[in-house]
């Protein structure tokens, strides 16, 4: 790690470092061999964490009352490369060492090497995950991700959001979403047309949020504005009877097909219709 323009080798890690911080987003050195105990407890923000390539070890509640971890990356082949999960402290509480929320295991996530899917299922504390993703060595980690663009949109729009990602050819496995608003629209993961992973945007009533997306390790925030009047601001009306169409995003439509949705400019006369041929 870097610290006032200094390269540390960091080798250890204090028991509670990150302990009832607000922390959302954990990667740690590839260089850490250990976790200690209670490391990241009690961080109800953590949402992403990057577990060291070279991990040998898990202390007991490790993570244990951070109950909204959705991904755990850990690109681990075993100490000396031997195949073998890192293992977890044995307590008499359980064989994990609580080491993570019961909460987590049905959502969260484990990226692992894609062909240690085996060991990891069978192993002590990896097996209780329910989500599974493969890790191949063509695969690249984002270092940045964008939704690039401004994002206005009408009520009951369905939008397609697909990132620009730092290197372009990054591997984006899921997205976790918050929103200060959850009213205004719903979100989910899937792919647009070129099958790459992208965020569907459901939108419900008028209104803003500030919206929060966290994509394996790295996150990026945008403004999404709902309203009847959103896109349109580069429509024009004038005095003549004939008819324009307007996508929801503002940009004309010379011919629309039939069955889409539309903003429909007849003289001083807007309206949103499904468009039908005359």
């Amino acid at each position: 790690m870097t610290f006032n323009n200094k390269v540390y080798n960091v080798t250890e890690i204090q028991p509670r470092a990150f302990a009832g911080t607000d922390i959302d987003i954990l990667r740690l050195p590839a260089n850490i061999k250990a976790i200690p105990d209670e490391m990241a407890a009690d961080c109800p923000s953590l949402i992403s964490v990057g577990l060291p390539d070279h991990l040998e070890t898990i202390g007991a509640k490790a993570f244990y009352g951070s109950p909204n971890i959705r991904y755990i990356r850990c690109y681990n082949f075993g100490t000396d490369n031997s195949l073998v999960p890192p293992s977890f402290t044995n307590t008499d509480e359980s064989d994990y060492g609580e080491a993570f929320s019961t909460e987590i295991w049905p959502e969260c996530m484990l990226v692992i090497p894609a062909n240690m899917y085996g060991n990891y299922k069978k192993a002590t504390g990896w097996k209780k995950f329910r989500t599974f993703a493969y890790w191949h060595d063509y695969d690249v980690d984002p270092n940045t991700v964008e939704f690039t663009g401004q994002h206005e949109y009408t009520p009951g729009s369905s939008i397609t959001l697909t990132p620009a990602t730092t290197p372009d050819n990054a591997t984006i496995l899921n997205f976790v979403i918050k929103t200060d608003n959850p009213s205004i629209a719903s979100f989910s993961a899937g792919k647009d047309a070129d099958n790459k992973t992208a965020l569907i945007v459901n939108t419900l009533a008028e209104g803003e949020a500030q919206v929060t997306v966290y994509a394996n390790l790295v996150k990026t925030t945008f403004k999404l504005t709902v309203s009847n009047v959103s896109g349109i601001d580069d429509m024009t009306a004038d005095d003549s009877h004939e008819a324009r169409y307007f996508n929801l995003q503002g940009i004309e439509i010379k011919n629309p097909a039939p069955g889409t949705v539309c903003m429909k400019i007849t003289g001083t006369r807007v309206e949103k219709i499904v468009y039908t041929a005359d």
